[in-house]
């Protein structure tokens, strides 16, 4: 049976004092001081200690945590669309080269539209997809027919079957068969283009890899080449040429990698950090004047005669 009930309740709203049948219950909020000052304000406790305590913790916002600069790229002149989240964090930004203008934007130039399979999201929130903003994330997009059916397509046309890249000399479209094809400068042959070149493996069920093992610095106007896996070691910082794969294997660089041209991959592709995080670490500058050298080679001619 409850005998007295007193109910103290100080100014501060800090605690509450209950005492009932002589046990004392103290509900604290905040610190075990406060109660001892006010226990000895209100006089002496008929008993030695304390029924229960209970504490609670105190909510108290909490720093959030600047992310981490990491790897980041830039493209010029082109539209993206990207399997997976678009999602980079930068810091400070300055320019791979004399081609970028330093500005930060995913796409500089003339930019066309950013599409993402998922989220697009930047840090700092100041990093915009381009000047216009053109952006539409979490599109629905089919994977790329193009690497799939083109050798089909180039077999209804004329094509030359080669034994090395040294035997590409016009023109043409041609088709070297190799599991795995290296490709260095000196071998590359810049005066033929425009050419596409398709490799394929061994036995003809597929495209064949390829590893490009130092840069391509001939600005070759024109030449295509279509691969099932295309590597760039990490000696290579700059190629030109519309490169177009099921996958691209950037095997890093202290100095990043810049392409002139354009390089497709029908998956996502992994960009690993450089040394210096303010400059991005692939620098695409798609070149419209590739493309068009190359229609001669797309297009068919008919020598149409009539006959009586």
């Amino acid at each position: 049976m409850i005998n007295e009930r007193r109910i103290i309740i100080a100014i501060s709203i800090e605690f509450i004092i209950c005492y009932d049948d002589f046990k004392y219950q103290v509900f604290m909020k905040k610190n075990l001081a406060i109660l001892l000052f006010c226990v000895l304000v209100l006089g002496s406790i008929r008993q030695s200690s304390f029924a229960q305590y209970y504490y609670y913790p105190i909510d108290t916002p909490t720093a959030t945590a600047t992310p981490t600069p990491g790897a980041w790229y830039k493209l010029k002149n082109a539209s993206l669309f990207k399997n997976g989240e678009i999602n980079l964090t930068l810091g400070s930004i300055t320019s791979f080269d004399a081609d970028d203008d330093g500005t930060g934007y995913l796409v500089i130039g003339n930019p066309g539209v950013v599409t993402s399979s998922s989220n697009i999201a930047f840090f700092p929130s100041s990093f915009k997809t381009s000047l216009y903003e053109w952006k539409n994330p979490n599109y629905s997009f089919s994977s790329l027919s193009l690497v799939a059916s083109f050798y089909d397509y180039v077999r209804a046309r004329k094509t030359y079957e080669i034994a090395s890249v040294g035997d590409v000399s016009e023109n043409k479209i041609y088709v070297i068969k190799s599991d795995s094809l290296d490709l260095t400068n000196s071998t590359f042959p810049a005066a033929s283009a425009p050419f596409i070149l398709i490799i394929r493996n061994v036995a003809d069920t597929d495209y064949g890899n390829l590893v490009i093992k130092e840069n391509i610095t001939s600005d070759n106007s024109g030449v295509v080449i279509l691969a099932k896996n295309i590597a760039f070691e990490p000696v290579v910082t700059s190629v030109y040429g519309l490169f177009i794969a099921d996958s691209v294997d950037i095997q890093g660089t202290t100095n990043g990698l810049k392409v002139v041209g354009n390089l497709i991959s029908n998956t996502d592709v992994a960009i690993p950090e450089r040394t210096d995080l303010s400059k991005p670490s692939l620098f695409v500058v798609v070149d419209p004047g590739q493309y068009i050298s190359l229609l001669p080679l797309s297009v068919s001619k008919y020598d149409f005669r009539q006959t009586q």
